[in-house]
C-alpha cells in the first residue's frame, strides 16, 4: 500500500516479486506465479528492463516448478534477450544455462548442448571456474542422452579436473555419475565400474558428513547441558538426593548418545551396501532401455522410409488413374452428361488433384527429417532467386511486385535444398494472400548481434491474432478450398526446417493489413555443430 500511494512502480514490482518468493519458498508455486504475473504487468507498463528481467526469471522458475516447461523456456529466453541487450555477461551465462537445463528436461538434447556451450564460453571469459563445472558436465550429459558417449568424455574430464581443483564434492559426484553412464554405453565396463565406485564413495562421504554434523550438534548440546548440570550440582551440594538423580540422568544420556552413535554408523553401512546394489541394478536397466530405444528408433526410421515409398508411388498412382479416367469420361461423354453429372465429374477431378497435392506436401514434410544433405555456405541471394524462379508463373499471373535488395542478403551456413523450400513456401504464401489491387511482397534480411533475421512481408488479408499460433501446425487451414487452395502443411514444413537449423519462426499480422513472417538461422550454432536435416 505504501508503494502504491507513492506511485513507486519499480518498488511495487520488487514487492510483488518478494511476496511471490515467499510463496515459492513455502512450496506454493501457484500463488507465487500469480504474484509474478501481476509484477510483470507493472514492469511492462513502465518499460523498465531491470524489473522485467527480474520478473521473467521469477516466472520461469515458478512455471518450471508446476510443470509448465514450455512457458518456463519462453520467459527464460525473454530474460536472456534483456541480459544480452545490456551486455550483462553473468546474467547471460545464467540464462543460457537455465535454457539448456529446460531443453534437457524437454528431451531437446542437441539444443541443450548448444546452450551449455554458449554459457561455458561466457563463464570462461568471466573466469568463473565454479560455474564452468556445471556447464562442462551439462554438455557431457547432453551427449550421453544423444547416444554419443565418445563425445561426452572430454567434457566430463574437464569438469572432473575443475571440480577436484575447487574441492566441489557434490559436483564431482555428478561428474562421476555421467562418466559411469558414458563408459557403460561405450562398453568400457572396468572404467564404468571405477567411476560408479567413485560416485558411491563421494555420496557416502556426503551422507557421512551430514551424519557427523548432526552428531557434532548432539555433542555440543550434551556439553552445554553437562555444564549446566555441573553448575546446578555445585549450587545444590546440600541436596544429595537431587545430585544422585541428576547423575543418573547424565548416565542414561551418555548411554543414549553412544547407542545413537553406533545406530547411525550401522545405518550408514547398510545404506551404502543397498545403494551400491541399486546402482548396479540401475546401470543394468539403463543398458537394456538403451538397447530397446535403439531398436524402436531403427524400426521407426524403417517405417518412415516405407511410408515415403508408399506415398510417392503406391498412393499417388491410383489418384493419377482416377484423374486420367475421369478426364477421359468427361471428354467422351460430355455431350450426354447433364449439369449435375458434369458437376460431379468436376468434384471427382478436383478431389483427386487436391489429394495428390496433399501427398506431395506430406512427402516434402517427411524429407525435412530424412534428407542427409549436409550444410554448406550458400549465398541467400541464390536461394531467393531459385525460389522466385520456381514461383515465376504464379507471380506473373497475379502481377505481384517483388521488392528486395540483393546487397542485403548475406551468405549463410545452412542446408541448401531445405532453405530453398523454406523461401519458396513463405514467398508462395505471400503471393497467394497479397492485395489484389496492388500486390507487393518485400523480402529483407537484418543483422542483429551478428545473426541474420529474415522477413517476408505481404500487403494481403492478414491473420487474426488468435490464429497466428496454430498456423504452423499440420493441416491447419484458415480458409476453404474455394477461397484459397492449399493443404495446411506448408507452414508446418517451414517450422520444421527452421527448427532443424536451431532457429525460430514467427509471424506479425493484422487483419486487412497484411502479414510479415520472420525467421532466424543462427550461424554460431550451425558452424559449431554441422546441421544435417535428418
Amino acid at each position: 500500500m505504501i508503494y502504491e500511494s507513492l506511485r513507486d512502480s519499480v518498488g511495487l514490482v520488487k514487492s510483488k516479486v518478494s511476496i511471490g518468493n515467499i510463496h515459492f519458498k513455502q512450496e506454493n508455486p501457484q500463488l507465487a506465479l500469480k504474484e509474478y504475473l501481476v509484477a510483470q504487468e507493472i514492469a511492462e507498463s513502465i518499460n523498465d528492463d531491470f524489473s522485467r528481467h527480474r520478473v521473467y526469471s521469477a516466472i520461469s522458475k515458478a512455471s518450471k516448478s508446476i510443470g509448465r516447461k514450455d512457458q518456463a523456456l519462453l520467459y527464460n529466453k525473454k530474460a536472456l534477450l534483456l541480459a544480452e541487450k545490456h551486455g550483462d555477461a553473468k546474467s547471460m551465462a545464467v540464462g543460457k544455462k537455465n535454457i539448456a537445463n529446460l531443453y534437457m528436461e524437454l528431451g531437446l538434447y542437441e539444443l541443450a548442448a548448444t546452450e551449455y556451450k554458449a554459457a561455458l564460453a561466457i563463464e570462461t571469459e568471466l573466469n568463473n571456474l565454479g560455474e564452468q563445472v556445471g556447464s562442462f558436465c551439462g554438455i557431457g550429459m547432453a551427449y550421453v542422452q544423444m547416444q554419443e558417449p565418445h563425445s561426452s568424455l572430454h567434457y566430463f574430464d574437464e569438469a572432473r579436473c575443475l571440480a577436484s581443483k575447487l574441492n566441489l564434492p557434490r559436483e564431482l559426484a555428478y561428474v562421476y555419475s555421467g562418466l559411469a553412464d558414458a563408459n557403460a554405453m561405450l562398453g568400457n565396463e572396468i572404467d564404468g565400474y571405477y567411476f560408479l565406485k567413485a560416485y558411491v564413495a563421494i555420496k557416502d562421504t556426503l551422507v557421512t558428513e551430514v551424519a557427523m554434523k548432526e552428531m557434532g550438534e548432539i555433542k555440543n548440546k550434551y556439553e552445554l547441558e553437562s555444564k549446566e548440570k555441573q553448575i546446578a550440582l555445585l549450587s545444590a551440594e546440600k541436596n544429595l538426593l537431587s545430585k544422585e538423580q541428576k547423575i543418573k540422568g547424565l548416565y542414561w544420556f551418555l548411554l543414549f548418545a553412544f547407542a545413537a552413535f553406533f545406530t547411525i554408523t550401522g545405518f550408514i553401512m547398510i545404506s551404502k551396501s543397498k545403494m551400491q546394489a541399486r546402482l548396479f541394478k540401475l546401470l543394468e536397466l539403463r543398458g537394456e532401455k538403451i538397447k530397446e530405444q535403439n531398436a524402436k528408433l531403427a524400426q521407426s526410421n524403417l517405417d518412415l522410409q516405407q511410408f515415403a515409398s508408399v506415398a510417392s508411388h503406391d498412393l499417388r498412382e491410383p489418384l493419377r488413374m482416377i484423374n486420367s479416367y475421369t478426364k477421359l469420361l468427361n471428354r467422351k461423354y460430355t455431350e450426354t452428361f447433364d449439369a449435375p453429372a458434369k458437376e460431379f465429374m468436376h468434384f471427382i477431378t478436383d478431389a483427386a488433384v487436391r489429394m495428390d497435392r496433399m501427398l506431395t506436401d506430406l512427402l516434402d514434410y517427411s524429407r525435412v527429417q530424412n534428407k542427409g544433405e549436409k550444410s554448406q555456405w550458400v549465398d541467400s541471394k541464390e536461394l531467393v532467386a531459385i525460389a522466385l524462379d520456381n514461383l515465376k508463373f504464379k507471380i506473373e499471373k497475379r502481377k505481384v511486385k517483388i521488392n528486395y535488395k540483393k546487397s542485403d542478403l548475406p551468405k549463410i551456413y545452412c542446408n541448401k535444398t531445405a532453405m530453398i523450400q523454406l523461401f519458396q513456401n513463405l514467398i508462395g504464401n505471400a503471393v497467394k494472400f497479397t492485395n489484389e489491387k496492388n500486390p507487393v511482397v518485400v523480402i529483407k534480411c537484418e543483422s542483429r548481434d551478428g545473426q541474420p533475421y529474415f522477413s517476408i512481408k505481404d500487403n494481403g488479408i492478414g491473420i487474426k491474432k488468435e490464429d497466428q499460433a496454430k498456423i504452423f501446425e499440420m493441416f491447419q487451414r484458415l480458409h476453404t478450398q474455394q477461397e484459397f487452395e492449399g493443404t495446411g502443411i506448408g507452414l508446418a514444413t517451414c517450422k520444421k526446417i527452421v527448427e532443424r537449423h536451431q532457429g525460430e519462426i514467427w509471424v506479425n499480422s493484422k487483419t486487412g493489413e497484411g502479414s510479415t513472417f520472420f525467421f532466424t538461422i543462427p550461424q554460431k550454432a550451425a558452424m559449431a555443430q554441422e546441421v544435417v536435416v535428418n
